[in-house]
């Protein structure tokens, strides 16, 4: 027969941060608004790099995704029918 296993204390969490003096929360506000309107100009760019076939093929399943659209997109045009134009 095996011996038995040690007991073993759980591991210990570590301690919460302290928290501010006088005992209230501060709050801080983010530098821009989730719509600021200069954001989709200044990532476009980059955006439209991202779709480079060379980086795609670093992540496999964009590429698979990107590679599907366009087969689908095909599909649409050369055989128009419903679901083609639903899927796509």
């Amino acid at each position: 027969m095996l011996p038995a296993a040690p007991e073993q204390a759980p591991p210990s969490l570590p301690a919460p941060p302290p928290r501010p003096a006088g005992g209230g929360r501060t709050r801080r506000r983010a530098a821009g608004g989730l719509f600021e309107p200069v954001q989709p100009v200044r990532e476009f760019p980059e955006a439209v790099r991202k779709l480079h076939p060379r980086v795609l093929m670093k992540n496999p399943v964009l590429f698979v995704v990107s590679v599907g659209a366009v087969l689908t997109t095909l599909s649409a045009l050369l055989h128009p029918a419903v679901f083609t134009w639903v899927s796509a």
